[in-house]
């Protein structure tokens, strides 16, 4: 049975591991340690510091581990012929590790944002958590736990502290990769006049462009004609006359050509190994020492990683292309809790576009991401006959997670979706549950004024603990239906 527990709210999932080789991190560069929450001790953990810099790692494109990673042929290589990328990462630790719990819980940062603080220990938000304020009520402080942030994505602003990753671009033996790609358009203001692009296009000749305008998904687009639209620059459109605002809720797509695409699908890699490099290495490749050791050994004994909504669909890919092995055949999360994230992300591919969200009924048309497989055991697609799953790789490498999927059926999208088959079915192997957004509502009243509607995080932890254990031998879901009157449990 597949080892999968979807809940109504969140929780924590843990296993035991050992080992000491060093990850593919090369060298890691910190930039800044100090106090956090100017030294306030949580309970007998005693004091936390912040340990903030930036990593680099080096991948073997003749590696099965990578092979599955678009383009990643194609970018270039170092003496060794390896593939270099670099990243930001951000740990909050107890000053003295021995005192924690021995356990790393990784955030995967949304859009390069950290939020696991507000979630989980009713803190007030911020990207570079440093107060009291930050710490809120030091709930995963004073479970001794060590946090860990990296970046991922490519294209963030370097700003407001957000977590970046720096990519090699690929390219031909010929010379740059020229493709037509687009953009979906969007717009909820009535003043929005501008459309950035995500990539540049390569020539801003309108002959070589195309902007197409349709009121709802099952319509035929309309073609806007060249003198009703033109380019700001290389990355930035706008209609005409100018001022002319875009239609709010009207559907925008605009089809150019770009160049030299970004090896996006690197970012999988860098969170495997940077977590592997965290979890199993004593030192990086300069014997620059990893912050998480103690007494010349890793001090961390089990993982686990935690995502909402496009950093949830993430953990689903991430499982899914077999990351959750790293590059000496190790578990890199022993857990693993993805929320509101039935969908995947549109990451590894050429000329991606990862913020896009999954097809919401309206808009988001054509984006990879909403693609079977949706279950984590395999299962057969009754339309194509294809058989998949989201842990099928790791199950053959023995190296899958115990999962806690939560679903919250406010958004009206693949967040909905039950994982299971394509007709809806959820089988005995996959154990969930729903937490609908009146329950979450309900259950967040019982926060503090002003910290947001959703229940403590952190609630299922001491039974998943015993999960994991064995304490509780096969954990069963629990699924509300709204037709039998019941609330989430």
């Amino acid at each position: 049975m597949k080892r999968v527990l979807l809940l109504g709210c969140a929780g924590l999932a843990l296993i035991a591991a050992t080992a000491s080789a060093p990850a593919r991190v090369t060298r890691i560069e910190i930039t800044k340690q100090e106090p956090f929450a100017a030294g306030q001790t949580f309970a007998t953990v005693g004091a936390y510091e912040k340990v903030v810099g930036r990593f680099r790692g080096e991948l073997d494109p003749k590696s099965p581990l990578n092979a599955i990673i678009v383009d990643l042929d194609k970018a270039p290589r170092n003496a060794r012929g390896m593939v270099e990328y670099s990243a930001d990462f951000y740990i909050l630790k107890p000053v003295d590790i021995t005192k924690g719990n021995g356990a790393l819980f990784y955030e995967l940062a949304n859009r390069g944002n950290k939020g696991i603080l507000p979630r989980f220990n009713y803190a007030a938000g911020s990207n570079d958590p440093a107060t009291a304020q930050h710490a809120g009520d030091g709930f995963l402080m004073r479970q001794g736990y060590t946090l860990l942030w990296n970046g991922w994505m490519n294209g963030l602003p370097a700003a407001n502290n957000t977590l970046r990753i720096e990519l090699p671009i690929a390219t031909n033996p010929s010379g740059p990769i020229v493709e037509t790609v687009w953009d979906e358009l969007l717009f909820n203001e009535t003043e929005a006049k501008q459309a950035g692009l995500t990539y540049k296009a390569t020539s801003t000749d309108q002959a070589q462009a195309q902007l197409l305008v349709r009121e709802h998904n099952s319509e035929e687009p309309i073609v806007i004609p060249p003198d009703k639209w033109e380019f700001v620059d290389a990355q930035t459109v706008r209609l005409l006359p100018a001022g002319t605002p875009f239609k709010i809720g009207a559907i925008y797509q605009f089809i150019y050509k770009a160049a030299n695409p970004p090896v996006t699908g690197i970012g999988f890699a860098a969170t495997r190994d940077i977590v592997s490099f965290a979890r199993y290495a004593t030192a990086d490749d300069d014997s620059t020492p990893n912050p998480l050791t103690a007494g010349g050994r890793p001090a961390l004994t089990r993982t686990l990683s935690q995502g909402n909504s496009q950093s949830g669909r993430y953990l689903r890919d991430f499982l899914y292309n077999g990351f959750n092995e790293d590059e000496a055949h190790r578990v890199v999360f022993d857990g693993s809790i993805p929320t509101v994230a039935s969908g995947r992300t549109f990451l590894n591919y050429r000329f991606s576009q990862v913020g896009r969200i999954n097809p919401a009924g309206h808009g988001f048309m054509f984006f990879p991401g909403s693609e079977f497989p949706f279950a984590y055991e395999n299962q057969t697609d009754p339309f194509t006959g294809k058989s998949d799953g989201i842990l099928v790789r790791c199950t053959a490498s023995n190296t899958c997670p115990k999962v806690i999927h939560l679903l919250v059926d406010d958004l009206g999208r693949a967040s909905r979706r039950e994982p299971g088959d394509a007709q809806g079915r959820v089988r005995d192997a996959l154990q969930s549950d729903r937490l609908s957004a009146a329950d979450a509502r309900r259950a967040g009243r019982a926060r503090p004024l002003g910290q947001g509607r959703y229940p403590r995080a952190g609630q299922p932890l001491p039974a998943h603990r015993r999960w994991r254990a064995g304490a509780l031998g096969e954990a069963q879901s629990r699924h509300s239906r709204a037709r039998d009157g019941e609330g989430s449990q």
